[in-house]
C-alpha cells in the first residue's frame, strides 16, 4: 500500500474551494507530513518550520524547503514545485513569490492556531494590504482525522512496537529496579525489534517509567531511582512509525499487591472496557465518555477520573477526535487513545490503549499487552 498523497491534496483543494479561498499557506509540520511524507527533524511549537507549503485551490502546490533539509523531502507523487531557500530573507521572498502565483483572490487560508507567534507575525506582515487571512487550523486537523489504509498500517506497526516495549518494561519492573535502566532497556529492545519488523521505516520513540510508593504524578521524568518494595509503577510506551503514533500506558503494581490499588486498577480497566464496547461509527463521543463516568461511579471507593478519556492519535498524540467535542461522533478510520485514569487515596492508577474505529466497531491495536 502506498501513501495516497494525491487524494489528500485533492481533498485539501476541495476544502479551499468550498470555503472560497484562493490558496492556503501551510506551516504545521503534521500537515506537511500528511501532504508530502516529509518528516521534520524539528517539530516544536516555537521553532519556525523548515518546510512550508503553498497550495492553490486549483493548480500545482509549491513546497519551500530549507536547503539543509532538502535531501529529506521524498519524491512527490503529484506535480509540485520545490523551492529551496537558505536565509530567513530568502524564505520570506520565496513565500511571497509563491503566494502571488497561487492566489487568484484576496482570501488566503492559514493555520493560525498551529504556528509559532513569530511566524504568524511575519505572515501577517507579508499579507498586509494583499490578502485577508482566514484560519483553517481546525479544518486541516479534521482533514487528517480519518486514516486511509496506508496510515492505518503505520499505526498498526507502531502498536506492535509499543506492545513489545511495554512487555519488556513490565517484566523488568521489580523492587530495586531503576527507572532509567528500564527506560533504556525499552529503547534498546524496541529498536532491535523495529530493525526486523519495520525495515526502511522511520521509527521514533517516547518511553517513560515512574515508580513510587504512592504515585500521584504520572508524567514525572524517569530518574536514577529504584522501585520501592511495594507501590505503583507507571509505564508509558509511545512509538511513531513513518509519522504515525501508537500509545500504550499502564499501571503496574510493585511487590505485594495493595488491595486498594489493585481494586482501583481493576475498576479503571472495567470502565475503559465498557467505554470501548460503545465505540462505533455514528456513536457520540459524549455517550462513550458518559459510560466510562457511570462505571467509575458504580465502582465507588471515592475514585475520581483524571485526564481526557478520548484524544485523537495520528501524526500527533493529541488531535481530533477529542473528549471536548460535545457534538462529535465517531467515524470509521479514526485513530484514538482511549484511557481511564482514577485518583484515590493511594494515588493514581489507570491505562491507555490505541483504538482504530472500523465499520464494525472498535479495534484495540494494543490489546495484547493485557
Amino acid at each position: 500500500m502506498r501513501p495516497q498523497h494525491t487524494e489528500r491534496l485533492r481533498r485539501l483543494q476541495t476544502l479551499l474551494k468550498d470555503r472560497v479561498l484562493s490558496a492556503a499557506l501551510l506551516t504545521d509540520p503534521s500537515t506537511i507530513t500528511y501532504l508530502s511524507g516529509f518528516i521534520s527533524i524539528i517539530h516544536t511549537p516555537v521553532h519556525v518550520p523548515t518546510v512550508t507549503a503553498v497550495v492553490p485551490a486549483v493548480g500545482d502546490a509549491t513546497f519551500l524547503v530549507q536547503e539543509s533539509e532538502l535531501s529529506l523531502l521524498p519524491p512527490l507523487p503529484y506535480p509540485a514545485r520545490v523551492a529551496p531557500y537558505g536565509t530567513p530573507g530568502e524564505r520570506r521572498a520565496a513565500v511571497v513569490s509563491a503566494l502571488e502565483v497561487a492566489s487568484t483572490g484576496h482570501a488566503l487560508g492559514v493555520e493560525r492556531r498551529r504556528m509559532p507567534t513569530v511566524l504568524m507575525d511575519e505572515i501577517e506582515g507579508m499579507a498586509a494590504h494583499r490578502w485577508d487571512l482566514v484560519d483553517i487550523s481546525q479544518a486541516t486537523v479534521e482533514l487528517r482525522e480519518c486514516k486511509d489504509p496506508w496510515e492505518q498500517a503505520q499505526a498498526g506497526k507502531a502498536a506492535g512496537l509499543v506492545r513489545h516495549a511495554f512487555e519488556v518494561a513490565r517484566n523488568a519492573l521489580a523492587p530495586g529496579a531503576y527507572e532509567l535502566a528500564i527506560k533504556a532497556l525499552m529503547e534498546r529492545e524496541c529498536m532491535a525489534k523495529a530493525v526486523a519488523m519495520c525495515p526502511g521505516d522511520t521509527v521514533q520513540t517516547q518511553f517513560n517509567v515512574v515508580c513510587r510508593e504512592r504515585l500521584e504524578e504520572l508524567h514525572g521524568l524517569a530518574r536514577a531511582a529504584a522501585a520501592p518494595e511495594t507501590g505503583t509503577g507507571f509505564v508509558l510506551s509511545n512509538v511513531r512509525v513513518n509519522g504515525y503514533w501508537a500509545d500504550l500506558a499502564r499501571t503496574v503494581l510493585i511487590g505485594p499487591a495493595d488491595p486498594e490499588l489493585r481494586s482501583a486498577s481493576e475498576a479503571a480497566a472495567r470502565a475503559q472496557l465498557q467505554a470501548l464496547g460503545l465505540i462505533a461509527p455514528g456513536a457520540t463521543i459524549r455517550s462513550v465518555v458518559a459510560r466510562m463516568e457511570e462505571m467509575v461511579r458504580i465502582e465507588g471507593h471515592g475514585l475520581q477520573r483524571r485526564f481526557r478519556a478520548i484524544r485523537g492519535l495520528g501524526l500527533e498524540t493529541a488531535e481530533s477526535p477529542d473528549e471536548d467535542e460535545p457534538q462529535g461522533v465517531f467515524r470509521s478510520g479514526q485513530l484514538l487513545c482511549l484511557q481511564c485514569y482514577l485518583a484515590g487515596r493511594r494515588g493514581i492508577v489507570g491505562r491507555s490503549d490505541t483504538i482504530l474505529v472500523t465499520e464494525s466497531g472498535a479495534q484495540c491495536l494494543t490489546a495484547e499487552a493485557g
